[in-house]
């Protein structure tokens, strides 16, 4: 299960963390953090699993598209962070591989860019 925590106070953190714990059955919580660098958003989104597994391509898609279109504007990219209920880090690269997501590994995560959301899985809406 995944799960992603959102900052209290901030709509649309609070639309994202909701949009992304929908996002699969797998997410146990999730946080997400959004903001401002120059003249581009970003948004920080870390999930939790109810497993060990790695995540699949479905669901990193799921995850990725779930994120990006919650909220009032769309980030310009997205950094995105999965661990196991026992705080295991879980590999999200050969996922973004399968699916052919342009991405760079930081830390124990991923950074998308819209751009390379839209590229491998279209505009999702």
């Amino acid at each position: 299960m995944l799960a992603v925590i959102g900052k209290s106070g901030d709509a649309d953190a609070s639309a994202a963390v909701s949009a992304v714990e929908a996002a699969d059955s797998r997410v146990a919580s999730a946080t997400v953090a959004q903001g401002q660098s120059g003249f581009s958003s970003g948004g920080i989104v870390e999930v939790v699993t109810s497993g060990e597994d790695p995540v699949t391509s479905d669901e990193l898609s799921a995850l990725l598209l779930a994120a990006r279109h919650a909220g009032s504007r769309e980030p310009g990219h997205i950094d995105l962070f999965t661990k196991s209920q026992s705080s295991a880090s879980l590999d999200l690269t050969a996922a973004a591989d399968q699916l052919g997501i342009l991405c760079s590994k930081i830390g124990d995560g991923i950074d998308v860019s819209s751009g390379g959301i839209n590229d491998a899985l279209g505009t999702g809406r």
